[in-house]
């Protein structure tokens, strides 16, 4: 019996994630956001989103800020992540192939 979510190779994830912070970022690239909103863009689960995000940051496509409250404990909230140059190039590439075809 086949699982509702597909398959995936880590790069297939690390994919998903990338054009996810992509679709929601601003022009200039940054979104304040959890890994749960991340992978309900992505179709992905928030652990797949977590490993996908570090293999992002370590390519030197993302980068991340981790945001802690500042009272209650310091507890993570939502992170800020960044788009890199290299990332909006490689998207940009991906989406000038995708309309050749």
């Amino acid at each position: 019996m086949a699982s509702r979510r597909e398959r995936l190779s880590a790069a297939a994830k690390a994919e998903r994630a990338l054009l996810a912070v992509s679709k929601a970022a601003g022009d200039d690239g940054e979104i304040v956001m959890t890994k749960k909103a991340i992978g309900d863009l992505a179709g992905m689960s928030e652990w797949n989103v977590r490993t996908a995000l570090e293999q992002l940051r370590d390519a030197g496509l993302l980068e991340i800020e981790v945001n802690r409250r500042s009272s209650m404990g310091g507890g993570q909230i939502a992170n800020t992540y960044r788009l890199t140059d290299d990332a909006r190039a490689l998207i940009g590439a991906r989406a000038e192939g995708a309309q050749a075809r």
